[in-house]
């Protein structure tokens, strides 16, 4: 028994797919948005929900495929809270992502954590040209809060 594949119905079957993902990302984005954002306590009680995980399944939570959770900006948190240095290969890639919140959130995660392999990555957002981001307020640029990072990790070159 053959099973035959036309181009349409490879086509459809596509479409159908990111029909749904796009469905998906979307009752996420709504979900996040009224659930988790809904208030600092409901951040905090989350964010406490997080607290009880280990490092390792922290580490595993910043990977995350749903661009609109909260749960890798908190993850990365707490793993600087507890200077987690095996998140830090981790958090280094971070530092390449288009999303503006787990860049930020690792720059000052890697600065907290004070691990010596995140000077040079941090070092090359210095150095390169960023735009404004938003950061406890206030619009500062990627390369400001990496300066910022290294100084933390008393890196004495973030001084000069």
């Amino acid at each position: 028994m053959k099973i035959k594949f036309s181009k349409k119905r490879l086509l459809i079957g596509i479409i159908i797919l990111l029909l749904i993902y796009g469905i998906y990302l979307a009752g996420s984005c709504i979900f996040w948005y009224f659930a988790a954002w809904s208030g600092p306590e409901q951040k905090r009680a989350f964010k406490d929900s997080l607290r009880s995980l280990s490092s390792q399944q922290l580490i595993g939570k910043v990977h995350g495929l749903d661009p609109f959770t909260p749960v890798p900006s908190i993850a990365i948190e707490i793993l600087a809270e507890r200077k987690e240095k095996k998140a830090v290969p981790r958090l280094i890639k971070k530092l390449k992502s288009t999303n503006p919140d787990l860049k930020k959130f690792s720059i000052v995660a890697l600065g907290k954590i004070g691990d010596p392999q995140a000077i040079e990555p941090l070092e090359k957002i210095v150095n390169e040209t960023q735009v404004d981001i938003e950061y406890n307020g206030m619009d500062i640029p990627y390369n400001i809060l990496a300066l910022k990072a290294l100084a933390s990790m008393k890196y004495e070159p973030a001084y000069k």
